[in-house]
């Protein structure tokens, strides 16, 4: 478990608490100690990793193509529909970007 630190370990599994003493690290739930191995760390991180991405990537795009408030309100007072191009092209580029959302 040496491969993945314990702000890792958190963010993966919000309800466990990582246990140091002499030198080892326990994991505990509920009070109750849990086996985290290797293989169920991976596999949450592949569920948990895309999302992160793309919400950042959202992030991201509220500063450099348009903000949130902006693209509601081009889809709900002009039903996703502007007259400038390049303003067009910005929402055409965040909506397909909020497509992009992972399952």
């Amino acid at each position: 478990m040496d491969w993945i630190r314990d702000k890792s370990i958190r963010e993966l599994y919000p309800d466990v608490t990582v246990i140091r003493e002499n030198g080892t690290r326990a994991f505990k739930e509920g009070g109750e100690e849990v086996n985290l191995d290797e293989n169920a760390i991976t596999a949450r991180m592949d569920i948990v990793g895309p999302m992160d991405d793309w919400e950042k990537q959202m992030a991201r795009s509220d500063s450099t193509l348009m903000p949130r408030w902006m693209e509601v309100h081009i889809e709900q007072e002009h039903g996703g529909v502007v007259a400038d191009a390049t303003l067009q092209q910005k929402y055409n580029d965040k909506k397909a970007l909020r497509a992009g959302r992972p399952a």
